[in-house]
């Protein structure tokens, strides 16, 4: 079980095209990801991200906190 927090940079991320990376695409990228520990689960919500921007820089900053209880 994780429990993800996460500031509004995540969600205000912009793609080339100027669309958000908005909160309903982070849920779906934390529902289909099957990691087993949090900094692998921050990982894989960073590259999304920096995939999603396609080289454009971070227009906020972005944080991400991860708890994983095993």
């Amino acid at each position: 079980t994780f429990l993800t927090l996460f500031t509004d940079g995540v969600t205000d991320t912009l793609s080339p095209n100027g669309e958000n990376y908005d909160q309903k695409r982070l849920i779906r990228l934390l529902s289909n990801t099957r990691l087993n520990k949090a900094n692998a689960l921050i990982s894989a919500i960073e590259n999304d991200l920096i995939q999603f921007r396609d080289g454009l820089p971070s227009p906020d900053d972005i944080t991400v906190l991860t708890l994983h209880r095993t």
